[in-house]
């Protein structure tokens, strides 16, 4: 009770401070409502709306059925079903960034210019997110025994499957479908994972326990990304092989993977966790280094295009009218 209470005076607090900046920034006059404006907007957000709450079902549905297959091991799978905050950030930061960007160049037309901004995005982020998900997955196990209680053991292989949808996290792809005026795509695309889900985590639970609902949820996003990047390649007009930095993502993964395989096994032959530990992250940081230099993968990066003059127009004639 005294959590759900501190959530509402959170919630009310937020409200209140939304309140006097959107007051504060909003340009003086009085309201007028433009009913056709209002029915736009309606139209659009409401699929987005839905969305989110798909969304938030998504990442909850997969401990719901923890809790009714398996209620003693609910704790434990609580602990393991999280991506680690950090990377996810990465991904939405650039989409955040680059959000206005994107949608001018949809609304001009220019879909090479939408393509150039997506593809300079993830290809930076894939240069973050991938070594970092993958050294996040080789030391979990030693971090977890030697930070937190024995009873979370047993969620060393299930965090670990489960932080391998990290490696997706390189950008917000439906900031795309966003940009494009496509709120009903990710809509579909958002029912489409929670009904993947669970259509996966119900029998592999049953087969394989914590891990089997891991894996579950994996496998749906992995269907799910497939999904979003034709969607991608659909609305750019492009192939599915020009929207993604295939190659140089796979580079990254096997530079890792490789390092990674590396680090475990000078590892292996330290006396304690502690000490596994550090030999892990520091073979595993080195080797990555190296053969990230040896491969190349951060040589001839795309180019993150100039604003588009009419960008910058566009941007600033509201600003003026409203000084």
């Amino acid at each position: 009770m005294e959590a759900a209470q501190g959530l509402a005076a959170y919630a009310a607090l937020r409200l209140c401070v939304s309140v006097y900046l959107l007051a504060k920034t909003m340009p003086p006059g009085p309201l007028r409502i433009d009913l056709r404006l209002a029915w736009e907007q309606l139209v659009y957000t409401a699929p987005l709306a839905l969305s989110i709450g798909s969304t938030v079902l998504n990442r909850h549905v997969d401990k719901w059925i923890v809790a009714a297959l398996i209620p003693s091991a609910f704790g434990a799978y609580v602990f393991a079903g999280q991506e680690v905050p950090l990377v996810p950030v990465l991904g939405n930061a650039m989409g955040t960034i680059l959000a206005t960007r994107i949608t001018h160049a949809f609304h001009s037309g220019d879909l090479t210019r939408a393509r150039a901004y997506w593809l300079a995005a993830t290809s930076r982020g894939a240069l973050l997110v991938g070594p970092v998900t993958v050294g996040i997955i080789l030391c979990a196990p030693e971090a977890i025994r030697l930070f937190l209680d024995p009873v979370y053991v047993v969620a060393i292989l299930p965090f670990q499957i489960y932080s391998a949808i990290l490696l997706h996290r390189i950008m917000a792809y439906g900031m795309i479908l966003r940009a494009a005026g496509k709120p009903r795509t990710l809509w579909f695309a958002s029912v489409f994972l929670l009904v993947m889900n669970v259509v996966f985590s119900i029998p592999l639970t049953y087969l394989l326990g914590l891990p089997g609902t891991a894996l579950g949820t994996l496998l749906a996003y992995i269907i799910n990304v497939v999904f979003f990047l034709y969607c991608v390649a659909q609305v750019m007009q492009s192939r599915l092989a020009d929207v993604y930095p295939w190659r140089r993502y796979g580079l990254i993964l096997c530079a890792a993977t490789a390092s990674a395989g590396t680090a475990w096994f000078v590892a292996s032959l330290a006396p304690d966790l502690a000490s596994q530990l550090g030999v892990k992250l520091i073979v595993y940081a080195v080797g990555y280094w190296l053969l990230a230099r040896a491969l190349g993968v951060a040589r001839a990066l795309p180019e993150v295009p100039d604003d588009a003059p009419s960008f910058s127009s566009d941007l600033g004639a509201p600003l003026n009218a409203a000084r």
